[in-house]
């Protein structure tokens, strides 16, 4: 964003020392200048590249912040970072490429989804601590604790269920 500062203190100074260009008045927006620029001025081309590539690295890194909300929201899965990362970061280039629509913007589209999951359960603990005295400090590792604990969740299902056969 420093580029556009220079510019506009640019276009000031020029304006305080009586120099017209030609395209630009009181009432033109910084784009409209540069667009004004564009035909004379060889270095617009190469500063309008910084921007856009400004632009794009602060997509990015929202892009990826948000990503990482939605992981530690349990609203998406660690695997599943780099597919959130390029949808946010697609959304965003669109947003930007369409600019003044009257919907919701793609971006905001893409948030509400995810804003509307329900958090996932498969990084939580699902054996409360208190059925584990073991973990607690006391009690013995026996065999009916075991399948107890065992019982407890899917796997351990399985295993019993392979046990006994």
């Amino acid at each position: 964003m420093q580029i556009l500062e220079v510019f506009k203190g640019a276009f000031q100074a020029a304006k305080e020392e009586g120099i017209e260009i030609e395209g630009v008045s009181d009432s033109t927006t910084f784009e409209q200048a540069l667009a004004a620029l564009a035909p004379t001025d060889p270095r617009v081309a190469e500063l309008q590249a910084q921007i856009n590539t400004l632009n794009s690295q602060a997509r990015r890194t929202a892009a990826e912040a948000w990503a990482e909300t939605q992981i530690q929201a349990r609203r998406a899965t660690v695997g599943e970072r780099a597919h959130l990362v390029a949808l946010h970061l697609r959304a965003a280039e669109d947003d930007a490429a369409n600019p003044g629509t009257e919907q919701a913007s793609r971006v905001s589209t893409l948030e509400a989804s995810f804003a509307a999951r329900l958090p996932h359960q498969w990084s939580m603990e699902t054996i409360p601590v208190t059925t584990l005295p073991l973990a607690q400090g006391g009690g013995e590792d026996t065999a009916a604790r075991r399948r107890r604990l065992l019982s407890m969740t899917a796997v351990g299902r399985t295993a019993l269920a392979q046990e006994t056969k």
